[in-house]
């Protein structure tokens, strides 16, 4: 109880100062832009539109629901056994498969055939109909490293909207009116509106 008085004080203190609140406010747009330059230098670097990817639905051998993958650059070379993230045609989401069979085509272009790793078939299931092997634009990335579960609490936030409606409610008063250090929560929550196309 005592926290929400604390906060009603400073609030009111604020409101009788109104280029304090200002600076805050500032310093808010501030963080936001930073996230926002980390993740487009990400871009940048990786080359890739989609340097990060969380996964949605694990086969449970290799990676499981939660993990945060990092992309490498598309014009690394790919070898059979690389894991990959591509995007189907009229399918929103990308899949992570691993890359079974990679020759090139009569055109020079690349074919690439998938599996994954617990399905007893390829995924030419999945690929539009008349098409046997993917193509170098329906490839994401190569997937370069993964951090375990980490990307649950994307999964959580995306899953349960109140939460990341609360958290960016409760985070943006907080830094306005300066009671707590939520920067590194600030940061996670904002990184993850600009990709998920929030704002």
């Amino acid at each position: 109880m005592q926290i929400i008085w604390r906060h009603v004080r400073e609030s009111r203190r604020l409101a009788r100062r109104p280029w304090q609140l200002l600076e805050r406010a500032l310093n808010l747009c501030c963080v936001f832009f930073a996230v926002l330059m980390l993740w487009k230098g990400l871009v940048l670097v990786t080359n890739n539109a989609r340097p990060v990817l969380v996964i949605l639905s694990g086969d449970g051998t290799v990676l499981h629901r939660g993990d945060l993958l990092f992309l490498s650059r598309l014009d690394e070379r790919l070898r059979a056994g690389d894991l990959i993230a591509f995007q189907l045609k009229d399918r929103e989401i990308p899949i992570v498969h691993r890359l079974v069979k990679l020759h090139e085509t009569p055109a020079g272009e690349m074919a690439v055939l998938t599996k994954g790793d617990e399905n007893l078939v390829d995924d030419r299931g999945l690929y539009p109909k008349d098409q046997l092997f993917l193509s170098k634009r329906d490839i994401v990335g190569r997937v370069h490293a993964y951090l375990p579960y980490l990307g649950m609490a994307v999964i959580w936030l995306n899953d349960y909207l109140w939460i990341k409606h609360g958290l960016v409610v409760a985070t943006t008063f907080s830094l306005l009116i300066g009671c707590g250090t939520w920067q590194w929560p600030v940061a996670l929550l904002l990184s993850e509106m600009v990709k998920g196309g929030f704002f």
